[in-house]
Parts: C-alpha cells; sequence; structure tokens
C-alpha cells in the first residue's frame, strides 16, 4: 500500500534523510514542501499520510514556527521523533576534474550552515564570496546548475546524493554537537485530542496510548508545549503527544 510523505523541502534536506531513514517500503513516496507549515497542512487536509518536520536543535534551540502552528493551526497526532546528528559537506557540480579550494569565488548555503562551518571556512575559503540561500539543499541545487562556476555548496549528504554534484570535503563543521530533533506527523485512525484547560492546567486524551511522562516544557507566547513520551502498548513503539500548558 503507498504511503506519502510531506517533508521540508526542497530534496535534499535533512528532513528528507530523516524521513527515508525511518520509512523504507518501495512504494514509499516523498514529496518535498516548501514551508514547514505547508507540511502539516498537507497531513491535516488529508493531502499525505504522513509529515516530517524539525522540532528543535542542539545549537539553534526549539523550531518556533512548528511549535506555533500544531498550537494554533492544526490538530494532529504525533506519531514518534527521531534525533539525527547535523553534518555538512562541501561540493561542486560534477566536473571533469574536482574543483581546487583555491579556485572557489563564492560559497552557497543556509546562513546558520555558514554560521555552523565558520573555522573551515576562515582556513580553507578565506577568498571567496559567501552568498546566503534558503536551504542548504538550496545550495546544492544552484551549483549543479551552474558548473560553469567556480562555486562550491554547504549542504546535507542528503543533496549530495539528490543533485549531480561532487563531494569536495566532508564533516567540514566546527562541532560535532549538533543534533536535530524532527517530529513525525500522522492523519491516523487512533485520535490524540489536545485541549486548553487553563493556562497552568491541561489536560490530554491520548487513545489507546499509555502511559505519558512529560520530558520538557517549552514556553510559547500564550502558554507552553509539554513533550511527553508515551509507549504505543500495541506496537511497543515511542510515540510523542504534545499538550497545551
Amino acid at each position: 500500500m503507498e504511503r506519502t510523505f510531506a517533508f521540508l523541502g526542497p530534496r535534499g534536506t535533512n528532513t528528507e534523510e530523516a524521513a527515508r531513514l525511518i520509512f523504507r517500503e518501495e512504494d514509499d513516496v516523498f514529496r518535498p514542501y516548501r514551508t514547514i507549515p505547508d507540511c502539516l497542512e498537507a497531513a491535516a487536509d488529508g493531502k499525505v499520510n504522513y509529515a516530517v518536520v524539525p522540532w528543535e536543535n542542539s545549537l539553534e534551540g526549539s523550531v518556533n514556527l512548528t511549535l506555533d502552528w500544531i498550537i494554533h493551526k492544526i490538530n494532529l497526532p504525533i506519531l514518534s521523533e527521531l534525533i539525527i546528528p547535523i553534518s555538512h559537506q562541501l561540493s561542486c557540480a560534477k566536473r571533469e576534474h574536482p574543483l581546487a579550494l583555491s579556485d572557489v569565488t563564492k560559497v552557497l548555503s543556509h546562513p546558520q550552515a555558514i554560521a555552523q562551518c565558520h573555522n573551515y571556512l576562515r582556513d580553507y575559503l578565506p577568498h571567496a564570496e559567501i552568498e546566503y540561500v534558503s536551504s542548504t539543499a538550496e545550495a546544492a541545487r544552484l551549483v549543479s546548475e551552474h558548473p560553469e562556476e567556480p562555486w562550491v555548496a554547504i549542504s546535507a549528504m542528503q543533496a549530495v546524493h539528490s543533485y549531480p554534484v561532487m563531494l569536495l570535503a566532508e564533516n567540514i563543521e566546527d562541532t560535532e554537537n549538533n543534533f536535530t530533533r524532527l517530529s513525525y506527523w500522522e492523519r491516523s485512525p487512533w485520535y490524540c485530542r489536545i485541549r486548553r484547560s487553563t493556562r497552568r492546567r491541561f489536560s490530554l486524551r491520548c487513545l489507546p496510548i499509555s502511559p505519558v511522562r512529560c520530558t520538557r516544557c517549552s514556553p510559547r507566547l500564550h502558554g507552553g508545549v509539554s513533550t511527553c513520551r508515551a509507549l504505543n502498548p500495541g506496537q511497543r513503539k515511542p510515540v510523542l503527544a504534545t499538550t497545551i500548558l
């Protein structure tokens, strides 16, 4: 049976990598969406079966757009979560001979990736212009489409596999302590109901998963969101439920 998954695109993002790590059936279909709200709404509207979006990062903190959307905009159960290490790769468009770092004129990537590779860029590419783009995957795509230019991209390994680029350097990030927690949302038969009661009290009905244990609280503008781990008695798999404080 075909299953469809929405992930934060374009193709080649860490979110796509996380989706493919968990879901590996031959018939699985992965669809990139431009924004986190687009992913979540696609699942809520039944356009896809699942949505995979980033939840928080060990260096950058909570992904506030995800938290705001699940609190105020949609009502979906969380199926599971995955924490993946984030590493950055340096690549150029495929060519007959590898591009020498001394010949590079421009480095393209997302601002966070640029900041997380500051030491490498200072040591090996101090002469290159920095150009910020919307995502690390977009950087790889742009570089692959301009093979005549001496440009390089900082991206995830998934992007190296997704676009016609060649790897120049691996794991160029400044620190290894970089992890992203991603959440998997499902439009499923079992229903997790989130209901606001008061600012300091909350009620949660999450059937049929139990027990629920609160693990953290991230305050937001109109309250907090508690991440609770639960265990599905039928499948014995970790599941997340979210409650409003």
